[in-house]
């Protein structure tokens, strides 16, 4: 097993535990899109050389490169969608398999990951959502979202705008922060 630092075991809990939100379909339709030139840079948590970089993509999208310490990475695309009053971040794997850093590991199906965007500036400030509430929420029926169970771990499966109006409605439950500050690279 890999030597994981501080923020690698963070990324780990909030990908595999702590809330990672993981759907078969994109949280945003394309009027959603929003960029924000802010965004774009280095970035990594405090006391880590774990570093994030997003560089503009094609469109309103980013690219997206999380370097591990080690050498390891893995690459994402991301789209930031403005649904409601919130913006959802939703991370697509781009990696190659057999390429692919820790990070990718949780992400072996293609599926999309989902962070609500708290602060873009001066800090990237990313919350997942609390996975006990979601859990219940799923085991119990009374989300109205769909979804199936791969080794254990639950993927939504409901369409955009379903998960459009459950994460809205639902945004004070994405309560699990990740803070990324700017590097001076």
């Amino acid at each position: 097993m890999l030597a994981l630092n501080r923020t690698a075991w963070i990324l780990v809990a909030m990908i595999a535990t702590s809330g990672c939100v993981q759907t078969f379909n994109p949280v945003y339709q394309a009027d959603d899109l929003v960029y924000d030139a802010s965004l774009v840079g280095s970035w990594r948590q405090a006391k880590s050389m774990d570093v994030w970089e997003l560089k503009p993509g094609v469109g309103k999208s980013y690219s997206v490169t999380f370097r591990e310490a080690k050498g390891h990475s893995s690459e994402f695309v991301a789209h930031a969608a403005k649904v409601n009053d919130v913006t959802l971040l939703d991370l697509f794997p781009t990696t190659n398999a057999a390429d692919a850093s820790f990070a990718r590991e949780f992400h072996q199906v293609p599926i999309h990951s989902i962070y609500l965007v708290k602060a873009t500036s001066p800090n990237i400030v990313l919350a997942a959502i609390d996975h006990s509430w979601l859990e219940a929420q799923l085991n119990s029926g009374n989300s109205g979202l769909e979804f199936v169970t791969i080794k254990g771990r639950k993927i939504i499966t409901s369409p955009t705008e379903k998960l459009q109006k459950f994460f809205s409605a639902n945004s004070d439950r994405f309560t699990n922060e990740l803070t990324l500050e700017r590097t001076s690279d």
